[in-house]
């Protein structure tokens, strides 16, 4: 769909809602670096909302797998500077971070299809022990509270004996100053949450319903667990299920997104590489636009094969060994990637 077609759907969203409009749509294309809430956002959004300027309405239409909670918290607080209603359209995926985000709405519209997750954060200090090619393997917050919880409760360990062996288990796995982080880590998450949530959810009374919600969303289910709308609404969370027009105008949106950022086809180097023995590329990660202006970030990055090198090899009833060189269609395809930036879609150029 050319970018005039996708601005009308956003000028239609906004007329539906009286409200103004900002996408940010972030890739999770298989075989690809997934694009992650960071910092890098909070520039091209502050742009976006001083040209809109302050408004009694902004909604956030929003897909995303997750990302940093810091930056998911800044922008949430960033989007309410610039209102008195904030709202968040969820077409499909508002995992993790992005759940984070709608904390802060005074409403979530969410289509049948819409999906939160756990904001359970996981930890990737330096702290953390390290995988093959030298990079922290994340914890996950929940799960060191879980295997606590499953030796006190569940194994029944409550000498001090037993206690200590559990902990020094836990510490061959992780470092005591990572299992700290982690600790650390988790009382932001939940800070966070309670923060977010406060301001739309006022009143004495209700400080049951904030501590319901980040409950559920900090300790009672798994980070791969996905809230429904239903469910949404059941652990407290101000939803609303749009009408069959406005739910409409989203699908279509997301639809378009979907086709920009490519997100049905798998990332494939094989084909990029071609017969070329090196081969550069771009591919576009996210999109953050309103009526005013469209944002694209875009990731470099290089696939190659190496050379065949011949091979010595003795082959059954062969007099001695006979040299063989492997087909290149045959060696792994190396690819690297490079960081994204947000740049004006027009000057970018189509993603590979």
């Amino acid at each position: 769909m050319p970018k005039d077609e996708r601005l009308e759907l956003i000028r239609a969203i906004e007329e539906k809602r009286s409200s103004r409009l900002v996408t940010y749509v972030l890739s999770d294309r298989v075989n690809a670096p997934p694009a992650l809430i960071v910092d890098d956002a909070i520039r091209p959004i502050h742009r976006q909302l001083e040209m809109i300027g302050r408004n009694k309405s902004i909604d956030l239409f929003l897909y995303t797998r997750g990302g940093s909670s810091v930056s998911s918290f800044r922008i949430a607080k960033l989007i309410r500077e610039y209102c008195s209603t904030f709202s968040v359209l969820v077409p499909f995926r508002a995992h993790s971070g992005g759940t984070q985000i709608c904390l802060g709405a005074d409403s979530i519209l969410m289509g049948p299809l819409a999906e939160l997750s756990p904001i359970d954060p996981r930890t990737t200090s330096s702290y953390n022990p390290i995988d093959q090619r030298g990079r922290p393997i994340p914890i996950g917050v929940e799960d060191v509270t879980a295997f606590l919880d499953f030796c006190i409760e569940e194994a029944k360990l409550k000498s001090e004996t037993s206690r200590l062996e559990t902990i020094k288990i836990l510490t061959t796995q992780a470092p005591p100053l990572a299992l700290g982080n982690v600790a650390r880590v988790y009382d932001e998450s939940r800070l966070i949450a309670n923060e977010l949530l406060s301001h739309h959810i006022k009143g004495a009374k209700q400080e049951s319903r904030i501590e319901r919600i980040t409950r559920a969303l900090t300790e009672e289910y798994t980070h791969e667990h996905y809230f429904t709308r239903d469910k949404a609404i059941e652990i407290g969370l101000n939803i609303v299920k749009p009408d069959q027009e406005l739910e409409s105008l989203m699908t279509r949106l997301f639809e378009d997104y979907e086709e920009q950022l490519r997100l049905c086809e798998p990332f494939d180097p094989e084909s990029i590489l071609g017969q070329e023995p090196v081969k550069n590329f771009h591919i576009w990660y996210g999109l953050i636009e309103s009526l005013k202006r469209s944002y694209v970030a875009i990731g470099q990055g290089s696939v190659s094969r190496p050379v065949a090198q011949p091979q010595r090899i003795t082959l059954p009833g062969m007099p001695g060994p006979v040299t063989v060189v492997p087909h290149p269609s045959s060696l792994p395809v190396s690819v690297k990637f490079k960081d994204s930036k947000w740049v004006e879609l027009s000057e970018a150029s189509a993603s590979e």
